[in-house]
This record gives structure tokens, C-alpha cells and sequence, in this order.
């Protein structure tokens, strides 16, 4: 034992010792890694720190170069500006162009480098101060370096902006070549329609750049031989030893070496390098360390480096210190060792002999105890130790002996229960069946023997349905379980006669001794599967349904509504549960729900309609289908309201039916109002030709002025009537509707009682596209029928426009809206009210309520046509004794506005031959007259097969053809088709008492020039044809 001791002690002193000088290894690896680490990341920062000045200072370069140009331009502009301010009513336009041209021709800057040039917008170069020989020349076609149409390029930039940068690649002064990167500025100079600029070509500008970097980094230094380098790839040395030379050239062998090696590493993205530094300028000799960085856009290198005999010194130093600290630590080692060797050995030997006694006396006790009941002595042993352990080995024999006999009891109880249990229980081991219950032999249809020995897996089927192998997912939740982690999971299971069910499986690992076991329990839930995919699927329909579903207990109180009741309503189940249904109804006493509870209580299903309340206070109606619930064995559970928001489909059904009933007056409006207007064409014609055979101041005269202003107002009326029925052409125009309410609203000051106060309200600036007459139409006959209810009691008429959104709900219920963004005149009057009766039918034509005389019925019929056509609606909010509100809804315009132009309203005849058709007589004639008394040849002709026949044979002397559109045999457009085939040149007028719905493409295709709408005036006449003549003969 003593020789053990001493050898222990031996060897944990050599342990401690040899521990020391690995340590002492260790460190100074360590020391001179963190030491070479340090240096290296020293010399990373010095490169970066440069790097990043460099990359700083290249951002600064087109800044730099853009302020400054454009700082030049606005000089130049400024002077140009100036010349021309202060010679333009002394100086011809050409001699300004020349001054303002020479002025910046003699400006130059930059060394020399920069100059000004100038160019029209139509691409005339009008100073090109490097290339002289282009001046006055379009340079529209001429393209830079990269295929750019610069001059095309700076125009736009003219015309969008009038000022802007632009980059190119282009010419320089005194060197050859059009592929100098430039970046110049242009500002339009708008008395000549030119624009003035001037460029910098960005090398010029980077060359200062790399001057100011260079000086900064031949001032860096660190530590005590420490620098920064920088150079070019063709070996010229910018910073550090060498600088002003070009070593690859005329170095020595060593140097070339040593700078080609530095190209090449920054050439391939830069890094470390060692090399062996030759005598260069006032620098040693030696070998060093660097690290290089390229900057490839100059094609430079930048890098710092370090002797290496500087970083070993300073490592030796720090080796030296460490190498005296560890010779001290093992020479105190060796002196405790030494004591603790002497101690334990006189120690060890007093135990060994007292433990060798003990030992025997509980070696022979347990041989004893293995076979039989034995109990050890304590007095025998020596040590207290001992003596305990003596106790706990009687007690262990006295309760091995205990168990034994409860083991036996206890494993027939526990067999009892693991068969009678009511889920299949197995055990496995190993990945096999090692036990079973008799629920497990009943449920898979199987003998004891078949199935203990057997895998789990022969009791599945070859796939589960999540598609993975039963054998591989098996082995699987086995793992999981063996690790710690209970597994519950659902499993396809087959019986020994092939039938698949569906069960639950827990898998436990009970451990018995050293010996682990998997315990499955299965239970079969086929039963259950199969119940609660039907719940699934009826909740699933009841959730999504796109009807209100309420179910309600026996009492009519509500126990659930679906998302789509709280979609429609707005209640949430929460707000609504335990409430009886009829807490919805509009009425304190629906008699509906009087009769869906009779129904009920026969136990009937009742259908029909309900009017509720949503959350927010409006009212829908629902179509809706009540059916009680009833048990397995008939006892009533409750009842389901299954119900349909029926609403918009009402207001949708009665606006349908408006609409059409609209259309069917206007199609109706329209054949009488073309059926008039040749009428009122005669009475027009023959009163105008009446009138000039007549003094204007005799009796005959005046009456005359008296049938020709009752036809026009006849022609307004048939103009109204026209537009209701869609049969006249709007021009529709982009137009404020701001100005035009203003314009009516002096009219209207003028014309309304002073009882009648005006209030305008604008919050809109925005324009629509409609005809401005329609629009004044729209505005004069609504303000006219607030007047006309406020007569008598006066009160406040209010205007207003305001930008509004209008979605697809409002779309639906307004036939021809499209969601979008609209402007909203509203017209409103604190008269007496429209009654619900007259609303329906107010847009009606010849619907009125005022008395005989004091109206036509027209008004609202109109205003409801023309704004349907420009693609909007009207809306009316009326209330009796209250006033009443109209609101015309116009899409708005997001173009800009466009400029009037003046007619020339000159009225002039002329000599030519005209042919002119038409089916009535009397239009006939009175056109013929006119067109004399105007100097013209007129041919007239009932029929289009005359007229044709006549053309045939003098197709050379007719100059203009003036057709009707609605003849028998042969239509105004199938004439013009005729004639155009015999003389294609000729020009052709189709005369029409409304817009038949041609389309410029017909009208075109058919040669037809204009289309003159009946009645049509002497003065109106005159100008179209001399307008359509003038035209051909210019």
C-alpha cells in the first residue's frame, strides 16, 4: 500500500509538473498568435482607414462637379438674359443670337477644358465651341460612345423640366477621340427656344481627387518604422519608398520583384503578403509583412506594412519573462511533493493493516448471505465505517427476503387488471409483441400466439394515410417514445382478417430493472372519426354559408348565429345570445312573427319575407325559411332561421324597372321629335325666305320674328326632347364645373324673387368632361324648379360642388355608374317638399305638377338624360314641408383643359353647283331657295335614286352633294357610298333630324364631311357649305 501511496504521489507530481510546461507552451503560442493577430489587424485598420478616405473623396466627385457646372450655367444664362434684356428693342432677333453666342464663346474655365454650348429645340447646334465645324448644323441624329442621342436627350430634358443634368460620353479639346465621360447641364433659354449648358469631363475632376489622397497618405505613419504605400498597376510609386518613380521601369531586380509581387495580389482582390524588402530610399532592408488593398476604378494599390524582426523582438521579450515564472513554480512542486510523499506513506501503513481484517469478515458474510438468512456481528469490525456498512447489509438481506414474497402477490393482482382492462394493451421490446391483454387478442382478431413475437407493423396496413410507411413510422414513434417523450397519436390499425380501423395510440416506456419496454395502449375510435367528420362538415356549412343562420333553445331565445348574420347585422353572438329572436324586428308588434310561431307549433316549416334592424339602425329585408329541431326521438330542441339580405336586390329591381320604363318614354319622345323637326325645318326655311321679301318694321315683318322665335323655342323644346331619348350629340369638353355655377348663378340673381336668398358652397376645383350648353341646362332647370317651390314662401337656395369617392355598393343600386372618383353638384331649396308619389315619376317627360303654362314636363326628363349619358346619376332626398335635395353625380376629368376657339360667324354664299336630296317636298324646296338667294346652283331631288341617276351623268359639274340619311330605297350614307365610287373627291354633307348612332368610322368610310342636324337656319346653312367648300378648294 505504501508503494501505491508513493506512486500515487509520484505521478501527480509529474501530472502538475508536466501541466506547468504545457501551460507555459501553450501560452506563448498563444501570446504570439494574439500578438501577430494584433499586428495584422493593426495593419487591416491603416489600409481600410484609407480605403474609406479614398471611397469618401470619389463620392465627392460628381458632386462636386455638379454644383459647379451648374453654378456655370446660371452664370451663362444670366448673361444671355441680360443681353437680350438690354438690346432686344435696339437689335434684330439675329444680331441678339449672334451677341448672346460670341458673349459665351470667349468664356472659358477649367484650364482651358471647359467651355459653354448652346442648341435650339429643333436640334440646330447654335454654339459648338470644340467642334466649330458643326454650328448651325441639326445634330438630332448624333449619337455619344454608347449609341445616345445626346442632342435629343437635353431637348427633352428642355421641355419636360427646362433645366437638368444629363451624362454622356463625348469630345474633349486637343484630344482625339468621343468616348471622354462628361456630365453636363442645361437650362432652356426661352426668347430663342434654346437651351444653354456647359459639362465637365469627370477624369479632370477625379486627377485633384487622387492629388489630395496622395498627400494625406504620404503623411501617414505608425509605430517606430511604420508606413502607408500606395501605387499604380504600372509599377509608378505614388506614397511610401520609391514615391515619383516607376520601379517596374527603372527599380532594381529586387525592387521590381517585390512591386510586381504587390500588383498582382491587389490585382486578384488584395490580401496579406511576405516578402524580402530590398534597400529603398532611407528604408532597411529586411524581410516584412503587408497587407494590399486594389482600387480598381484608378487602378491603384494601397496597403501598410511591418519588419518582421520588430514583431520576433518584442515576441522574445515576452518569451524570456514567461521561461523565469515557470522555473520558480516547479521548484516549489518539487518541495510539496516531497512532504506529502513522507506523511501518507506511515499513514497508509497503519490502515492497510486494520482494513485488510474488516474486509475479510464481509467477504465471508456475503458468500453466506447469497443462500440463506445470515446476519453480520459488528463487534468483529474495527472501523465505525465498517460497522455501518455491516447494518445496511443485514437490513438489505431482511427486505430482500420481504419483497420476494410481496413480488409474487403483487404480479397476480396486476395480471388481473392488464387483462380486464377495456383498451388493448401491448408491450414491446426490442421492436416486437413481448405481452398483450386480452382486449388487444379481441380487438385485432388474433391468437396469443400469432401475435406475441410479432412487429407492430403486421398488424397495420403497408401505408398509413398520411402516406408513409407503417414499418417506418412505427420505428419512428418508438424512437421518439425510448427518448423521454410520451407519444399520443391516431394510427391506422388492420385485424388478422384485413379489416383497417381507425384508433388512438399511447406509447409509454415503463423500465423495469435494466430491462426498457414500449407500452401501446390502442383504442379503436372509428365510432367517434366517423361522428366527427359530420360535425365537422355541418359546422363547417353553417360558418361559411353565405345566408344568416340563428338557431334558438324551444322558447325562441338565441343560442348561436353564424359570421354571416353578424356580417349583415352587425351584432356579434355575444351581444345576442339568450335573446329572443324577434328583438330584431322593425316593429314593437311584427304580426310576421305572430304567424312563424303558429306555424311553428304545428311543426311546419314557414317561409316568407322579414323586415329587421340591424345593429346601426337601418332596416333590411330577408327572405327567410324557419324550421323546428327535433331530437332522435322527436322532442322539439329548438328551431334554425336560415335568411337571405334581400335588399339591394329590391332597390336593384325597382331601379331596373325604372330604367326601362325611362327608355320606353324615350324611344317613344324620340320618334316624335324627328318627325317634327322636319316640320319645324319648313317653317324655319320658308319664314326666313318670307322675311326677306318683307320690310323688317312692317306688320307682315314683325310677324314673321314672331313664327321664327316660337320655332325656336318649338326646336328647344325637340332639343330636349332629343337629349332625354339620347338622339343628339353632346360635345362633351373638359370644363369646370365652378365657372359654369357662377355663370348661372348671375342669371339666377336676376331672375328670382328677392325673397329667394343664394348660398354657393365650393369645395371642388376639379373638371368633368361634358358639353358646357348641357351642363347650363342641367343647372338653370334644376335652380328653376327650386325657385318655382319657394314662389310663394321664399327661403334659401344652396349650391354646392364637392369631390366625392363612389364605390361599388352605390354602383349597383345606379345603373351605368363605374366606381371611381366624381364631382357632386347638389342643388338644394327650403320649398314645400315632393311627395313620394311624384318622386317616382318626376324624371318622366311631360310630368308635371305645376299648373297649365307654367311648364313643359321637360326639365327633370332632360336633366335625367343628359346626365345618364355623360356616365353619372341623379339622386333626390325629399322631405314634405322641409325642401328638397338634387344631386348629379359626373365623373371627374383628371386631363387638362382646353382652349376655346372662336368661329368665324361670317355669313357668305358662292357659285357652285349643288345637289341636294331629300324625301320631303317642302325641305326640298325650301332648301333650294335658300341656297339661290345664297348664289348657289341648286339641283334638287325627292328620291336617292334620281339624285344618283342625275350624278351619273354630270358627276363633273356637281361640287357638293347635300344629303338626306333616312330616304326609301337607298339611305344618305348608301348615296355617298354610290357617288364617292364615281368621284371620290367629292364633298358630302348628310343632313339628319337627330343622331341616328353612326360612328366617326361610318361617317368617315362614307366620305361624309359633316352632319348638318335639322332644323337648320339660313345662317347656319350658309356657313357649313362655304366652310366644306373653302376646304376642298384650299
Amino acid at each position: 500500500m505504501s508503494l501505491l501511496v508513493a506512486l500515487s504521489i509520484g505521478l501527480l507530481g509529474g501530472l502538475w509538473i508536466f501541466q506547468e510546461y504545457s501551460g507555459f507552451t501553450r501560452q506563448a503560442d498563444e501570446m504570439r498568435a494574439a500578438m501577430l493577430a494584433e499586428r495584422k489587424n493593426n495593419l487591416i485598420k491603416k489600409v481600410a482607414d484609407v480605403a474609406e478616405f479614398i471611397g469618401f473623396k470619389k463620392s465627392q466627385t460628381e458632386d462636386r462637379v455638379r454644383a459647379n457646372i451648374k453654378s456655370r450655367v446660371y452664370e451663362a444664362h444670366a448673361l444671355a438674359t441680360h443681353i437680350h434684356q438690354t438690346y432686344r428693342h435696339t437689335k434684330t432677333t439675329a444680331e441678339l443670337r449672334d451677341m448672346i453666342r460670341e458673349a459665351l464663346r470667349a468664356l472659358r474655365f477649367d484650364n482651358g477644358q471647359g467651355y459653354y454650348f448652346a442648341a435650339s429645340l429643333d436640334g440646330t447646334e447654335q454654339l459648338f465651341v470644340d467642334r466649330p465645324e458643326l454650328q448651325g448644323k441639326n445634330l438630332l441624329d448624333m449619337r455619344d460612345a454608347s449609341g445616345a442621342y445626346v442632342i435629343r436627350d437635353m431637348i427633352a430634358i428642355a421641355r419636360q423640366n427646362a433645366e437638368g443634368f444629363y451624362s454622356y460620353t463625348w469630345t474633349k479639346p486637343g484630344r482625339q477621340g468621343k468616348d471622354f465621360r462628361k456630365i453636363s447641364f442645361i437650362k432652356y433659354f426661352a426668347p430663342f427656344d434654346w437651351f444653354i449648358g456647359t459639362g465637365v469631363y469627370i477624369d479632370d475632376m477625379e486627377e485633384e481627387i487622387k492629388k489630395e489622397v496622395i498627400d494625406w497618405i504620404g503623411q501617414l505613419r505608425f509605430g517606430s518604422r511604420g508606413y502607408v504605400f500606395a501605387g499604380q498597376w504600372d509599377g509608378f510609386i505614388l506614397a511610401g519608398p520609391g514615391q515619383g518613380e516607376n520601379v517596374l521601369q527603372n527599380g532594381s531586380d529586387d525592387a521590381r520583384r517585390v512591386v510586381r509581387e504587390l500588383i498582382d495580389l491587389a490585382e486578384t482582390g488584395g490580401g496579406y503578403i511576405y516578402y524580402d524588402m530590398p534597400k529603398f530610399d532611407n528604408q532597411a532592408a529586411g524581410m516584412k509583412t503587408s497587407y494590399i488593398l486594389p482600387v480598381e476604378e484608378w487602378q491603384w494599390y494601397v496597403g501598410a506594412g511591418e519588419y518582421i524582426d520588430d514583431i520576433e523582438l518584442s515576441l522574445a521579450a515576452a518569451k524570456k519573462s514567461m521561461h523565469a515564472r515557470m522555473r520558480e513554480n516547479i521548484i516549489s512542486i518539487l518541495v510539496v511533493l516531497l512532504g506529502l510523499l513522507l506523511t501518507s506513506f506511515f499513514i497508509a501503513r497503519w490502515i492497510s493493516r486494520k482494513t485488510k481484517r474488516n474486509f475479510a469478515v464481509l467477504t465471508s458474510f456475503f458468500e453466506r448471505a447469497a443462500f440463506g438468512l445470515h446476519a453480520i456481528d459488528t463487534e468483529e469490525l474495527e472501523f465505525a465505517e465498517f460497522q455501518q456498512m455491516a447494518v445496511a447489509a443485514n437490513t438489505m438481506v431482511a427486505e430482500r427476503n420481504r419483497v420476494m414474497v410481496e413480488l409474487g402477490e403483487k404480479e397476480d393482482r396486476y395480471r388481473s387488471l392488464f387483462d380486464s382492462a377495456s383498451d388493448a394493451i401491448v408491450i414491446l421490446q426490442d421492436g416486437v409483441c413481448v405481452d398483450c391483454n386480452e382486449k388487444a387478442l379481441l380487438l385485432f382478431g388474433a391468437g396469443r400466439q400469432e401475435f406475441i413475437g410479432s412487429p407492430p407493423h403486421l398488424f397495420s396496413p403497408e401505408i398509413q394515410p398520411d402516406g408513409i410507411l407503417s414499418q417506418a413510422k412505427a420505428v419512428a414513434k418508438m424512437k421518439l417514445a425510448m427518448s423521454g417523450r410520451q407519444q399520443f397519436f391516431e394510427w391506422m390499425c388492420k385485424k388478422k382478417d384485413g379489416t383497417l380501423f381507425e384508433s388512438e395510440v399511447s406509447l409509454s416506456v415503463p423500465r423495469l430493472g435494466e430491462k426498457v419496454y414500449v407500452q401501446a395502449i390502442v383504442r379503436d375510435i372509428t365510432a367517434r372519426k366517423q361522428a366527427e367528420k359530420q360535425l365537422v362538415r355541418l359546422a363547417s356549412a353553417i360558418e361559411q354559408a353565405a345566408e344568416e343562420i340563428v338557431i334558438t333553445d324551444g322558447n325562441g331565445n338565441i343560442d348561436y348565429v353564424n359570421p354571416a348574420f353578424t356580417l349583415i347585422t352587425g351584432y356579434p353572438l355575444q351581444e345576442v345570445a339568450g335573446k329572443p329572436y324577434n328583438f330584431l324586428a322593425d316593429k314593437a308588434a311584427d304580426p310576421v312573427f305572430d304567424a312563424i310561431w303558429e306555424t311553428m307549433l304545428e311543426g311546419a316549416v314557414w317561409r316568407g319575407r322579414m323586415s329587421h334592424r340591424k345593429k346601426d339602425g337601418r332596416v333590411f329585408e330577408a327572405d327567410s325559411a324557419v324550421s323546428p329541431i327535433v331530437d332522435q326521438r322527436g322532442r322539439r330542441m329548438g328551431y334554425v332561421f336560415v335568411m337571405r339580405d334581400v335588399t339591394e336586390q329590391i332597390k336593384v329591381e325597382a331601379m331596373f324597372r325604372q330604367t326601362q320604363k325611362m327608355e320606353a318614354i324615350g324611344t317613344l319622345a324620340g320618334g316624335i321629335a324627328h318627325d317634327f323637326n322636319n316640320i319645324l325645318a319648313a317653317v324655319f326655311g320658308f319664314a326666313e325666305i318670307a322675311k326677306i321679301d318683307v320690310p323688317p318694321d312692317s306688320r307682315a315683318g314683325r310677324s314673321l320674328d314672331k313664327i321664327l322665335e316660337a320655332a325656336g323655342r318649338a326646336r328647344d323644346l325637340v332639343k330636349q326632347i332629343l337629349t332625354f331619348s339620347r338622339r343628339t350629340d353632346l360635345q362633351p369638353q373638359p370644363i369646370h364645373l365652378r365657372v359654369l355655377v357662377k355663370e348661372a348663378m348671375k342669371l339666377l340673381t336676376a331672375s328670382l324673387p328677392s325673397t329667394i336668398a343664394i348660398q354657393a358652397n365650393f369645395q371642388s376645383g376639379e373638371a368633368v368632361m361634358a358639353d358646357p350648353s348641357s351642363i347650363h341646362q342641367i343647372i338653370m332647370n334644376l335652380c328653376a324648379n327650386a325657385g318655382h317651390a319657394m314662389r310663394k314662401t321664399g327661403g334659401i337656395l344652396s349650391i354646392s360642388l364637392l369631390d366625392v369617392d363612389l364605390d361599388s355598393d352605390f354602383a349597383r343600386v345606379h345603373a351605368g355608374i363605374t366606381p371611381g372618383r366624381f364631382v357632386r353638384l347638389t342643388v338644394s331649396d327650403t320649398g314645400h317638399g315632393i311627395p313620394p308619389e311624384v318622386v317616382d315619376r318626376m324624371f318622366e317627360p311631360f310630368f308635371t305638377t305645376k299648373e297649365e303654362g307654367e311648364g313643359t314636363g321637360m326639365g327633370l326628363a332632360v336633366v335625367h338624360g343628359i346626365v345618364q349619358r355623360l356616365g353619372g346619376a341623379v339622386t333626390v332626398h325629399s322631405e314634405i314641408g322641409k325642401g328638397s335635395s338634387f344631386a348629379v353625380y359626373l365623373p371627374m376629368h383628371t386631363g387638362g383643359l382646353e382652349e376655346k376657339k372662336r368661329e368665324d360667324e361670317r355669313v357668305a354664299g358662292g357659285s357652285e353647283r349643288i345637289l341636294f336630296v331629300d324625301d320631303e317636298a317642302f325641305i326640298v324646296d325650301v332648301a333650294k331657295q335658300m341656297l339661290e338667294l345664297l348664289g348657289y346652283q341648286v339641283i334638287a331631288r325627292t328620291s336617292s335614286r334620281e339624285a344618283l341617276a342625275y350624278f351619273t351623268e354630270h358627276a363633273d359639274d356637281i361640287d357638293l352633294l347635300i344629303t338626306d340619311y333616312t330616304m326609301p330605297a337607298m339611305t344618305g350614307i348608301d348615296l355617298a357610298g354610290k357617288v364617292r365610287e364615281i368621284r371620290p373627291d367629292l364633298p358630302i354633307l348628310l343632313c339628319t333630324g337627330y343622331n341616328a348612332g353612326l360612328s366617326v368610322d361610318e361617317i368617315e368610310a362614307a366620305g361624309i364631311r359633316e352632319i348638318v342636324y335639322k332644323p337648320v337656319v339660313r345662317k347656319d346653312l350658309a356657313a357649313i357649305v362655304r366652310r366644306t367648300l373653302d376646304a376642298i378648294e384650299n
